[in-house]
């Protein structure tokens, strides 16, 4: 069991986007903010500035976020932007923040900054590449995942699920 988050973040989008909240965590941080989820729907997206499969998906998951909204579906991003060498977590945090904000896409989003990526691997049974995305229901429970990028249907079917749907 487990509480978790979703993300998003690129692609050209009409919208405007709200003030992003990108924030700098490790592992122990993560936690905290899926505790903090605890009784809410999400999609956590797994993903980094540098993957273009990451970036080509984006748009499609604030879309379906927006569409699932109202039902009570909320979305988390956890970037990986700093596995690249030399980036400060700062840097990290304003790549991250510029890069949704250009695109348009508004989603809250954590930039993980732990030792090393084995322990959050571990934790999500994530597969060691991204995108990932984990549907959590309100229990705090992964109900589903996509290893690989999402189409739009398929991140409806996470929101679904992960409402409960």
């Amino acid at each position: 069991m487990l509480s978790a988050l979703a993300l998003a973040g690129c692609g050209e989008h009409s919208a405007a986007p709200a003030v992003q909240d990108v924030r700098v965590a490790d592992l122990q941080g993560l936690e905290q903010a899926l505790a903090a989820k605890r009784g809410q729907a999400l999609l956590v997206n797994f993903w980094a500035t540098w993957c273009p499969p990451c970036v080509a998906e984006l748009p499609d998951l604030v879309d379906t976020a927006r569409e699932y909204e109202p039902r009570g579906l909320h979305v988390l991003g956890v970037s990986f932007d700093l596995m690249v060498p030399k980036i400060t977590a700062d840097a990290g945090r304003e790549l991250v923040s510029k890069h949704l904000e250009r695109r348009k896409l508004a989603f809250p989003s954590l930039v993980y900054d732990g030792p090393d990526y084995d322990a959050i691997n571990a934790r999500f049974e994530l597969p060691g590449f991204i995108p990932v995305t984990l549907a959590i229901d309100r229990s705090g429970n992964i109900v589903d995942r996509e290893e690989g990028p999402c189409t739009r249907e398929r991140f409806a079917e996470l929101a679904r699920k992960a409402l409960g749907i």
